[in-house]
């Protein structure tokens, strides 16, 4: 693991420094503090879109997490078409495009999921207040 952001220093740290790297831990604190450029957001929406690919994400939801992590839209939908033709993948048509539920409705695919079995109520077991509880002998348990 690598860290991408380290902590800056104490100002009692940076007076112990000689002065040049005194200097040079000003111009490091100074250039983290400004705006990324457009060329640093670029590469950086083309490897977060890479990775999202890579991870087994559909473009849709590749372009849907850019824009989640505020990545412009335009931007986004250029990163996600660079790292399609980085990993060599051309995009499919929208006309080809089917949805991945009427694929298995179609093809007897795995059966949809029925209604799911009622659960039983939030505090139905508990006893009646005096009673004793035992929580290692469940009521409706004969021993």
């Amino acid at each position: 693991m690598v860290r991408r952001h380290l902590p800056s220093l104490s100002t009692q740290q940076v007076t112990r420094l000689p002065p040049r790297l005194r200097d040079a831990h000003d111009d490091w604190e100074h250039d983290a503090r400004q705006e990324p450029s457009a060329e640093q957001r670029r590469t950086r929406a083309r490897r977060l879109a890479l990775s999202l690919l890579e991870l087994g994400e559909t473009e849709e939801a590749t372009e849907m997490q850019l824009h989640r992590w505020r990545i412009h839209p335009a931007l986004a939908h250029e990163a996600m078409r660079w790292a399609q033709q980085r990993r060599g993948e051309r995009p499919i048509p929208r006309s080809a495009r089917v949805p991945v539920l009427a694929t298995a409705a179609a093809d007897g695919g795995p059966p949809r999921p029925g209604p799911l079995p009622e659960r039983p109520r939030i505090g139905a077991s508990r006893p009646a207040p005096g009673a004793q509880f035992d929580p290692y002998d469940p009521p409706g348990d004969a021993a």
